[in-house]
């Protein structure tokens, strides 16, 4: 758990210093990274845990704190011994939007408060996934995660 942690604070600490100071300097390379490495972050959490909190604040380094809450609670379900993502479920699964394909569609919309990702697809498990990525106590953090179910 301890080595978890450490690579995820680690990790934490690259993707926070991407441009932070001004959302309006990132570019579009700038956005794939810090989703990549916001996926790869998830990636390395624990599917079981008996610390829901640690793992909220893992979340908390890439997601707005609420936002953070909502997932950890809607993936996790108490145990006897802690707190455990079912098997088979994919919800707590983070895509990076591709680069744009045949089957989907990719907007990044850039402003100086936000910048808004939505990747539209022509099939597959959804319809549509938008991220909005906002600066929160200085760090950019992604403050709203939409999927839309065909």
């Amino acid at each position: 758990m301890m080595i978890i942690l450490f690579v995820g604070l680690l990790t934490a600490c690259t993707a926070n210093d991407i441009k932070n100071e001004d959302l309006s300097a990132w570019q579009e390379d700038d956005v794939y990274s810090f989703l990549e490495e916001v996926e790869q972050h998830i990636r390395q959490l624990p599917v079981e845990t008996d610390s829901i909190e640690q793992v909220i604040a893992q979340y908390e380094i890439y997601f707005a704190s609420q936002l953070s809450k909502d997932i950890v609670y809607s993936n996790f379900i108490e145990t006897e011994n802690g707190w455990k993502i079912p098997d088979g479920d994919a919800g707590y699964i983070f895509f990076v939007p591709s680069r744009g394909t045949d089957s989907s569609e990719v907007t990044i919309d850039f402003t100086n408060d936000y910048i808004k990702i939505q990747e539209v697809y022509e099939f597959g498990m959804f319809k549509e996934i938008e991220y909005t990525i906002e600066l929160v106590d200085g760090k950019p953090k992604i403050t709203e995660w939409k999927r839309v179910f065909d």
